[in-house]
C-alpha cells in the first residue's frame, strides 16, 4: 500500500532546521571567502543604480528601481558595501529555497511504503541538504552572489516559484496557484528567460505528473486536480495581467529616469524598444555551442531522471537494469556541472563564461543539475535499502543493498566536500583587490582633479570609488563609440551651454585636442592616463607622473616618489600573479 504524501510534502521542525543552518552557513561562506568589492561586470549596472549614469537598457528593471532606493537612503559608500552583504544573504537564500524545492520534487517522485519511515527520515533531507550545497557553491552561482545584482534577484524569484507552485501540487490552494501564476508573470516582465521557462516548466511539470500518477508510478496527491479541472483561462490572465504590469512598470520608471532622452528614443518607440532589448537579451545569453550544452548537459539530466527515477523504485516494474543504467550517466553529466569534476564543466570550456554570459541562465542549467543528482542518487539508495529490508537473508543481495546505501551517500557527500573546498577562488580574489588598489591609487593621484582622460576600461568603477570618496571626478573616455547613449554620457560632464559640451558631444578626442593643444592651461583641472601623445606633437616635455595619471601642472618630488613606490609594488604584486592565473 502506498503512502499518502500530503502530509510528507510539509516541511518539519528537521527541515526548518536545516534551511535555517543551509542559509547561515552559505552566507556566512559568502561574507569570509567572497571577491572584495563589486565583479566588474556589475560596475555600469551599479553606476546607473546610483544615478551617475543614465538608464541604458529597459530589461532588467526590476533591480535597478530596487537598488536606486538603496543608494538615495544610504549614499554610494554604504550602498555599495551593503549590496555585498545583501549578495550573501540571498545567496543564503537561494541555498534555502534549493531545498526546499529539491526535498519536494524528491518527495514526489521517490516512492514511500508504509512500513518503511526511515527512507523518508533519512533518504530525502540528506539529498535535498547535498543539492543545495551544490547549488549554492557551484562557480557560476558561487560568482553570482558576489555583490547583489538582477540575476541572483532572478534565481530566488524563480525557485521561491518553484517551491510555492510544488506546494500547490501537493497541499492545494487556489491562492498558491494564484500567487505563483502572478509571480511568474512579474518575473517575465522582467527576464525572458522566466517568459520562456517558467510556464513551460509549470505546465509541462504539472502534466508529466500526471502522466506518471497515470501509469501507476505513485498516487496522486489529494490536492492535485485533474489536468481537465485546471483553470486555465483564469491562470492565463492572472499571467498575462501581471506580465502587462511588469512591462508599463519598468517602461514608466524608465522614461522618469531620463532613460529615453539618453537613448534618443521617441517616447511611441519606447515599447517597441522594449521588445527589441527582451529578444537582444535572450539570444545574446548564450552562444549556441552554450545553448546545445546548456540544454544537453543542463536540463537532459533532470528530464532522464524525472522520468526514470519513478521506475527505478517501483517494485510492479520489471528490467531496472537498464533504468538504473540511464540514472547512473544522468547522475554523472549532473556531476560534472556542479563543480565535483572542474575540467569537465561546459561553461569552463572558455575563460568568463563565454558560452553562456548570463548568471540567470547558468543558475538555471546548475539548478537542474542538482535537482537530477538529488534525484538519482535517492533513487538508487532507496532501492538499497528496500533491497537490504526485503532479501536481509539472502548474501548476496543484502551485499548489494549494503553497498547501495552506503556508497552513493558517501559519494554525494565526498562530492559536496570536495566542491565547497575549492568554492573560494584565491587567484580571483587577488586580482580583485589589486584592481581595487589600482582604482584607489589613480584617485590619489588625480587629487583635485575634475575630469580624467582614459580608455574606458575602469570608468564605471572611478565614477562609483570617486562618489564613494566624495570627490567631483568624470571619467572621460576617448574610446566611446557614436551611439546617443555614449554621447549622452559624454555630453552630462558639462553644462549644457559651456563649448566642451559641443566638443564632448563630437568626441572626446577632439575635446583632449582643444584642452591640451590650444588652451592655455586647458588640462589644469584634468588629468591624462590615455593621451599623452598630444604633449610630444607640441614639442613639450612630459609632467612629471608617478605611472598611473599624468597632470599638467607636474607632481612634487615627495608625490612622485611615493606614488611611484606604490605603483612598482603593485606591479610585482601582479607579475608575482601572472604565473597563478596561467
Amino acid at each position: 500500500m502506498k503512502r499518502d504524501r500530503t502530509k510528507r510534502c510539509r516541511l518539519t521542525r528537521t527541515d526548518w532546521i536545516v534551511c535555517a543552518s543551509l542559509g547561515v552557513a552559505v552566507c556566512a561562506a559568502q561574507l569570509v571567502l567572497s571577491v572584495p568589492g563589486a565583479d566588474p561586470s556589475q560596475w555600469q549596472s551599479l553606476a546607473i543604480a546610483a544615478g551617475l549614469l543614465p538608464p541604458r537598457d529597459v530589461v532588467p528593471g526590476f533591480w535597478h528601481h530596487l537598488v536606486s532606493w538603496l543608494f538615495t537612503l544610504f549614499g554610494i559608500g554604504t550602498a555599495t558595501r551593503a549590496l555585498a552583504v545583501l549578495g550573501a544573504l540571498f545567496s543564503g537564500v537561494l541555498a534555502s529555497l534549493a531545498y526546499v524545492v529539491t526535498r519536494q520534487a524528491l518527495v514526489l517522485s521517490v516512492r514511500l511504503v508504509d512500513d518503511s519511515p526511515v527512507y523518508f527520515e533519512k533518504i530525502v533531507p540528506f539529498f535535498a541538504a547535498s543539492a543545495a550545497v551544490l547549488l549554492a557553491v557551484s562557480p557560476p552561482v558561487w560568482h553570482l552572489a558576489q555583490t547583489f545584482n538582477a540575476d541572483q534577484l532572478h534565481a530566488a524569484l524563480f525557485l521561491a516559484l518553484a517551491a510555492l507552485w510544488l506546494k500547490w501540487l501537493t497541499a492545494g490552494g487556489a491562492v498558491r496557484l494564484y500567487l505563483a501564476t502572478l509571480g511568474a508573470g512579474l518575473l517575465s516582465a522582467d527576464t525572458p528567460f522566466a517568459l520562456s521557462f517558467v510556464p513551460g516548466l509549470f505546465l509541462l511539470g504539472y502534466f508529466a505528473l500526471w502522466r506518471q500518477v497515470r501509469e501507476g508510478f505513485f498516487e496522486a496527491p489529494k490536492a492535485l486536480p485533474r489536468p481537465e479541472a485546471f483553470p486555465k483561462w483564469k491562470a492565463f490572465f492572472l499571467f498575462t495581467g501581471a506580465l502587462g504590469l511588469g512591462v508599463w512598470l519598468n517602461a514608466t520608471i524608465f522614461a522618469c529616469r531620463e532613460g529615453v532622452a539618453a537613448n534618443a528614443w521617441d517616447r511611441g518607440e519606447l515599447y517597441f524598444r522594449y521588445g527589441m532589448g527582451y529578444a537582444e537579451r535572450f539570444f545574446g545569453a548564450s552562444t549556441l555551442a552554450g545553448w546545445v550544452l546548456g540544454l544537453a548537459l543542463g536540463l537532459m539530466p533532470l528530464v532522464v531522471a524525472v522520468r526514470t527515477c519513478p521506475l527505478a523504485v517501483t517494485d510492479e516494474r520489471g528490467k531496472r537494469r537498464g533504468v538504473h543504467v540511464l540514472l547512473f550517466f544522468a547522475a554523472c553529466l549532473a556531476a560534472m556541472q556542479l563543480g565535483a569534476l572542474p575540467g569537465a564543466r561546459f561553461w569552463a570550456l572558455e575563460r568568463e563564461a563565454v558560452l553562456v554570459p548570463s548568471g540567470f541562465l547558468l543558475a538555471l542549467y546548475v539548478l537542474c543539475a542538482a535537482l537530477a543528482l538529488a534525484l538519482a542518487a535517492a533513487a538508487f539508495t532507496f532501492t538499497g535499502l528496500e533491497t537490504l529490508a526485503r532479501d536481509a537473508k539472502r548474501p548476496k543481495t543484502r551485499k548489494y543493498g549494503l553497498a547501495v546505501a552506503r556508497a552513493v551517500p558517501a559519494l554525494v557527500l565526498g562530492m559536496v566536500v570536495w566542491t565547497c573546498l575549492h568554492a573560494p577562488q584565491p587567484v580571483e580574489t587577488a586580482m580583485m583587490r589589486l584592481v581595487h588598489e589600482a582604482i584607489g591609487e589613480t584617485l590619489d593621484e588625480c587629487g583635485e582633479a575634475k575630469w580624467i582622460f582614459t580608455d574606458g576600461q575602469l570608468d564605471d568603477a572611478l565614477r562609483l570609488a570617486a562618489a564613494a570618496r566624495g570627490q567631483s571626478l568624470e571619467p572621460l573616455n576617448l574610446m566611446s563609440g557614436p551611439g546617443a547613449w555614449e554621447r549622452s554620457v559624454r555630453e552630462r560632464a558639462f553644462p549644457e551651454t559651456s563649448i566642451e559640451r559641443v566638443h564632448a558631444a563630437t568626441g572626446i578626442p577632439a575635446l583632449l585636442r582643444v584642452w591640451a593643444c590650444e588652451t592655455p592651461h586647458g588640462l589644469k583641472d584634468a588629468a591624462v592616463q590615455l593621451g599623452f601623445e598630444l604633449w610630444k606633437r607640441e614639442m613639450r616635455a612630459l609632467p612629471k607622473m608617478s605611472g598611473l595619471v599624468a597632470r599638467e601642472e607636474g607632481l612634487t618630488d615627495e608625490a612622485a616618489r611615493q606614488g611611484i613606490e606604490r605603483c612598482e609594488a603593485l606591479a610585482r604584486r601582479i607579475l608575482d600573479l601572472g604565473p597563478r592565473v596561467e
